[in-house]
């Protein structure tokens, strides 16, 4: 594990984690070959706690194969909204899984 400026990196993990001056997750990074693969954004309300979580892939497209890509969070740290993106496309839970379905089957044809 390495540690500077508000950053830590783990050399067994392709995983790096940046803070802010209050020392809180400002984003997470992950990389596959040393390639960024995906990033996770973190936002705060004023009184630090979570107001938003958003997972992008190397596009920088709001994207998440394995569940919502948008968290959104009130203030009392309950989450309120869920929201599925593939490739900066917003969809609804069935249209989600059914579009995930169907690059699977390309996948495998």
């Amino acid at each position: 594990r390495v540690i500077f400026e508000n950053k830590i990196n783990y050399s067994n993990m392709p995983h790096e984690i940046f803070f802010d001056e209050s020392y809180l997750i400002k984003s997470e990074e992950f990389y596959d070959n040393e390639k960024l693969k995906y990033e996770t954004l973190y936002r705060y309300y004023t009184n630090g706690k979570l107001k938003e979580k958003l997972f992008f892939n190397d596009k920088g497209e709001l994207h998440k194969e394995d569940g919502p890509a948008l968290l959104e969070y009130n203030l009392n740290g309950e989450l309120e909204k869920i929201v599925y993106y593939l490739e900066d496309k917003k969809y609804d839970e069935f249209q989600y899984l059914v579009k995930l379905a169907s690059i699977e089957e390309e996948m495998n044809a």
